[in-house]
């Protein structure tokens, strides 16, 4: 009843003697025993569970922590100080399910100020391969929202690392296409699967061939090679080529919209600007993947570029939904992210930066299927994003 009230409470009870709940001693400036910080770490009583859910539960709703010193983490710094957490868990490490537990606690407890350790690493692998096995993912939630500032500064830098990658792939973009319009050979017309011709709006997308054959390998496939005819190439003559596209008849339009923007403004910051006042972040995501699922490689660097440096590095939030189950497969199937930016900037810098939105958003996600298999990928992505880069 205690923790409800004061995590319910904290703003107004200041000074709270919590450590009239947490220790055996009466003392409120007494540091527990090493007997009862194991005890309490272990919390065979949910004690802390009750105390941190339903903060944990606000946090979710408001996606932030109050960046003021809050009495609750003052008053459980002087409870548990961070040098006896992290001596009481080595004692402990021999024993997986009493560390799992304690790791769990330290999570909540453990002060922003706290310097990474080997300790702490250890209970962030235990945290990431429970949570892979369980998809139990608050203690990992918790300490990624209590270190938002760091995780979302070093999301920022991923970005900074990827500026020239992007401007790059934008304006590679822009010429292949003005060169292949020059060109004035063939053109395709992509239609999407749920099209009304009768509609003007819904009119095919035309596309110069010349520019889809350089830009994907998958369209070159479909529209030059041996897979032409079962790709279901309608050909009349060398100036007209028709192609079904898997995707809804909308995304098509503003895939290829997106693309002349670029061309017709040649500046990757004033088409970042434009695809954020002319498109929601879900259609943003379709349109991502449709440019996967045809390996438009370079259209998937800006792409991820957007997500990571205008949504989550300068918005300072994080996708919800549709987009964010995109982003999490591309973290998953990071093949294709690594070859899109290979060449071009330090794919790791990608992969990293979209296991921060996984991380972020982890209670959306059925996280078995995205990092079992890859747990220590995601551990050293987690590494890197509570690691404070100032």
């Amino acid at each position: 009843m205690l923790a409800i009230l004061w995590t319910n409470y904290t703003d107004q009870l200041k000074q709270f003697p919590c450590s009239l709940i947490f220790s055996r001693t009466t003392k409120t400036t007494a540091e527990p025993a090493e007997v009862d910080m194991a005890r309490w770490l272990e919390d065979p009583d949910n004690v802390l569970r009750r105390l941190f859910v339903p903060l944990l539960s606000s946090v979710k709703q408001q996606h932030r922590l109050c960046n003021h010193p809050s009495a609750l983490w003052a008053a459980m710094a002087q409870t548990f100080p961070e040098q006896s957490i992290l001596r009481t868990m080595h004692h402990a490490s021999t024993n997986h399910s009493v560390f799992l537990r304690m790791s769990e606690s330290a999570a909540f407890l453990l002060p922003l100020s706290a310097a990474w350790s080997t300790q702490m690493s250890t209970m962030l692998e235990c945290l990431v391969a429970h949570a892979a096995a369980t998809n139990e993912s608050d203690a990992l939630l918790f300490l990624a929202l209590r270190r938002r500032d760091t995780v979302l500064r070093n999301v920022r830098l991923c970005a900074r690392q990827l500026d020239g990658a992007a401007e790059y792939a934008a304006s590679t973009l822009s010429e292949s296409l003005h060169s292949a319009e020059e060109e004035q050979k063939t053109a395709v017309a992509l239609s999407g699967y749920n099209i009304d011709p009768t509609l003007d709006e819904e009119a095919p997308v035309l596309v110069p061939l010349g520019f889809l054959v350089r830009q994907s390998d998958v369209f070159r496939a479909m529209l030059t090679g041996p897979f032409r005819e079962a790709a279901g190439v309608a050909h009349r003559d060398s100036a007209d080529q028709k192609l079904r596209v898997q995707s809804d008849h909308a995304t098509l339009v503003n895939l290829f919209a997106i693309v002349r923007a670029m061309d017709q403004q040649r500046s990757l910051l004033v088409s970042a600007a434009q695809l954020e006042s002319s498109y929601s972040v879900e259609r943003l995501a379709e349109c991502l993947r449709l440019a996967d699922f045809y390996d438009m490689r370079l259209l998937v660097v800006v792409l991820v570029w957007f997500f990571i440096d205008r949504v989550v590095g300068r918005a300072h939030v994080v996708p919800a939904d549709s987009a964010v189950w995109l982003l999490s497969v591309l973290y998953r199937d990071n093949n294709a992210l690594v070859a899109a930016f290979d060449g071009l900037a330090d794919p790791s810098a990608a992969v990293k930066a979209l296991g921060a939105v996984v991380l972020l958003c982890s209670d959306q996600l059925d996280l078995p299927d995205i990092i079992d298999g890859n747990v220590e990928l995601f551990v050293e992505t987690l590494r890197f994003v509570f690691t404070d880069s100032e």
